[in-house]
């Protein structure tokens, strides 16, 4: 129970962490005058980091817990929220990685044993 429950906590954190970027990108364009998002570095980090999360978030739905329609869901929100912040920062380079990130996740999800995955 204990390892499920950290596995989900950890699974929770990084789908949310997608989907605080986009509303961080959003709210920076909207109130501040930067002509695009940024982190502690620069704007090319910021999208790039955002990639990151929603493809971890899409590989390792499998191990979150609770209802897999809901889990799904939030995968979605999730990768279209990392989406959304990386295109809002105008990083070029991790645009660059996103055919293979797409196929690597689609790869995961055909060869997982998981019975959640894509449909």
């Amino acid at each position: 129970m204990g390892v499920a429950f950290a596995l989900a906590a950890v699974w929770s954190a990084v789908a949310g962490s997608g989907g605080f970027e986009a509303v961080g990108a959003v709210l920076l364009l909207l109130i501040t005058e930067m002509a695009r998002p940024t982190s502690y570095a620069n704007p090319i980090h910021f999208g790039e980091v955002a990639l990151v999360l929603g493809f971890v978030a899409a590989v390792t739905r499998g191990i979150a817990t609770g209802n897999p329609k809901s889990i799904d869901r939030w995968t979605l929100v999730a990768v279209g929220a990392a989406l959304t912040a990386a295109l809002l920062s105008h990083a070029r380079g991790g645009w660059i990685a996103l055919p293979a990130i797409i196929l690597v996740t689609a790869v995961h999800h055909v060869r997982s044993p998981d019975p959640r995955r894509l449909r």
